[in-house]
């Protein structure tokens, strides 16, 4: 139960009390070395597993040990964590002397962060709150300087605010007019 992104719960009863273990691992009977545990003597169980990766099937194994040395294993079950958050088509429009629009298509992200910048290194950002379902944003950044290069990234995080960060992406602000080579020039030949 309990199924996100990078974590899930693992729960059983037995009829002694007995500790927990749990084997689990991403290959049918390949189980990674370490077993979370929990060495209290309880006939309801309960593991919390973390730090697991997003999309990815997982097979396990409870174990319980009882008292008396006797130990148990269930049958191998499967879980399956949910995808990453996925924000696709990416882009500036509608890109002016001091603003420009970024439209993206999310799913699955309780936020998207757009941070921007004229170095990679950003300096603004914007946050918008999403739907998990796919939809399409617009977001507005403002008070941008002319003639320049901006650089955006977007970020979308999931339920439990986990960042899956996206490529960085640029767009060029236009050039104010301007004008040069004013010159006074004396017309001939007309009324004084």
């Amino acid at each position: 139960s309990g199924i996100t992104t990078k974590k899930a719960t693992i729960a059983w009863s037995t009829d002694r009390s007995s500790d927990s273990k749990v084997s689990y691992g991403t290959g049918s009977g390949s189980y990674f070395t370490e077993e979370p545990s929990n060495s209290s003597q309880v006939t309801s169980h309960t593991i919390s597993l973390t730090n697991l990766n997003p999309g990815t099937t997982y097979y396990y194994k409870v174990k319980w040990t009882d008292e008396d040395g006797n130990t148990g294993t269930s049958t191998e079950k499967t879980f399956s964590t949910s995808p990453a958050p996925l924000v696709k088509d990416a882009a500036a429009k509608n890109v002016s002397l001091s603003s420009a629009l970024i439209q993206f298509t999310v799913t699955g992200a309780s936020s998207v962060d757009i941070s921007y910048g004229k170095t990679t290194t950003f300096g603004g950002l914007k946050t918008v709150e999403t739907g998990t379902n796919e939809s399409t944003y617009t977001v507005e950044l403002e008070e941008l300087e002319d003639d320049s290069k901006y650089y955006f990234m977007l970020t979308a995080k999931d339920s439990e605010n986990n960042d899956y960060p996206g490529t960085i992406l640029s767009f060029t602000t236009l050039p104010r007019p301007k004008i040069t080579t004013v010159r006074i020039q004396q017309v001939r030949g007309t009324a004084q």
